[in-house]
């Protein structure tokens, strides 16, 4: 489940398979998923099927697969890997009827010179396995947030999700065992892509209260509906697509309604935009003008009424001609990709000997976009910057801004006709020496 806009006490179960209309359900098939495929989420519907017809915002889907399509994403070998690591255990929650566990609960405190010390503070306390699997057995769920930052197999995910729906993207995992719902019921404030890649999870989805709440909203959180509209399984392979503002809860349970048997999933948390974020960008765009940046006229000032006049007119001003073309050209020009380093043994990569080999690829490279200015120049703009470059640098991006990434030795040979090849090395230099484009040194064995 995402991050609970609303929590409230479950209600009573209803009978398994109640209500079964309230979600579509599609044939996804047994194909294996392919890292960085949206397409292969929502099979057999295609990305513009999803987003132009009656499914995204409207109403809850479940594509139903063949098989645990799903299942390279993270196994419970990674999953063991993942929680003995210091990164991990400082990161990750339990969490249990919707409260999180005190860390007291299962792990052990330092006990003498003997202790294992890693990279944690001297006085940190460890995982303690037995007391872990004791909370696990009483209910409580392991959530790992932000996996695709430190679990590389998930990462291609997150990209896939945000390249199609055009916003950022968080994935957290969640592991439970017993038939106990980790949060109550609740809404989230953005949409959810739930996929099952092992085990078995039950879900009851209760429907929506209030069309895309907020949570700091100008309405207080209503109640759930008393039951629910939708109730099923999600087996391995599954996805399940709930828009935001739709109730529900979920709880590990087996076939035959018993629990003991490990579930995985992954939820896939999509941040849209919203009138409210457009709004932010236009008071940015009004902050240039000194009438709004003036104090606003006193209670007694007769004038006051020209001052909020002229307000008006500058605000319809900067609606003028196509401001929605406008607000998607900052998205753009502002989106940055998530942080990644590039280091290897040379801090200057074109001081190795294997300089050649290097990938050269441009950040932000997926929402960069080119111009030539009146003058002539080229102007970049990538992952949250603005370059501006001489008019001969236009066919030297070229080849970045395709995405894919470039090895410095080929790079001569990926530029189109007539560009500035003389240029090219000195180029890829200054790219990486400003923190523009990375260079990744080769694999080494």
């Amino acid at each position: 489940m995402g991050e609970p806009g609303t929590r409230v006490s479950v209600p009573q179960a209803a009978p398994a398979g109640a209500g079964l209309a309230a979600v579509e359900v599609l044939p996804a098939g047994a194909e294996r998923y392919e890292p960085a495929d949206f397409a292969g989420i929502i099979r057999p519907l295609t990305t513009q099927e999803f987003l132009d017809t009656r499914y995204r915002d409207k109403r809850p889907v479940l594509f139903r697969a063949e098989g645990p399509r799903f299942a390279s994403l993270c196994t419970w070998e990674q999953l063991n890997a993942l929680l003995c690591s210091d990164a991990w255990y400082a990161r990750m929650d339990l969490v249990q009827d919707g409260r999180s566990v005190p860390s007291i609960a299962y792990t052990t405190p330092p006990f003498g010179h003997g202790w294992r010390r890693s990279g944690a503070p001297e006085n940190a306390s460890q995982l303690d396995d037995r007391r872990l699997q004791g909370m696990l057995r009483q209910g409580a769920s392991i959530v790992l947030p932000g996996i695709q930052e430190l679990h590389p197999p998930i990462r291609p995910v997150a990209d896939a999700l945000e390249e199609s729906l055009s916003g950022y993207v968080t994935i957290n995992l969640y592991a439970s065992w017993v038939a106990t719902p980790g949060f109550a019921t609740h809404w989230d404030d953005h949409d959810v892509f739930i996929l099952q890649v092992a085990g078995t999870k039950r879900w009851q989805i209760y429907g929506e209260t209030r069309r895309f709440p907020l949570v700091r909203d100008s309405e207080p959180p209503a109640e759930p509906p008393a039951a629910p509209v939708w109730n099923g399984m999600l087996r391995a392979g599954d996805v399940l697509y709930l828009p935001r503002g739709w109730w529900h809860d979920a709880r590990a349970e087996a076939e035959d309604g018993s629990d003991g048997a490990g579930s995985l999933h992954l939820t896939c948390s999509a941040h849209a935009t919203t009138g409210l974020d457009f709004m932010e960008w236009l008071t940015g765009r009004l902050t240039r003008h000194e009438t709004f940046r003036r104090d606003l006229p006193h209670p007694t000032d007769r004038s006051g009424g020209a001052h909020y006049a002229a307000l008006r007119e500058l605000i319809l001003g900067e609606l003028a001609g196509d401001p929605g073309q406008q607000f998607r050209d900052h998205l753009r020009a502002t989106w940055s990709d998530r942080p990644r380093t590039s280091l290897g043994p040379y801090l200057d990569p074109w001081q190795s000997p294997d300089w050649e080999r290097y990938e050269i690829r441009l950040r932000g490279a997926r929402r960069a976009t080119l111009e030539r200015s009146a003058d002539g120049a080229a102007v970049l703009q990538a992952n949250g910057y603005r370059w501006t470059f001489d008019g001969r640098c236009m066919e030297l991006l070229a080849p970045l801004l395709r995405g894919a990434g470039v090895r410095a030795g080929a790079f001569r040979e990926a530029l189109p006709e007539g560009a500035a090849a003389d240029l090219a090395d000195d180029f890829l230099k200054l790219l990486v020496q400003q923190g523009i484009a990375s260079a990744t040194p080769p694999a080494t064995v």
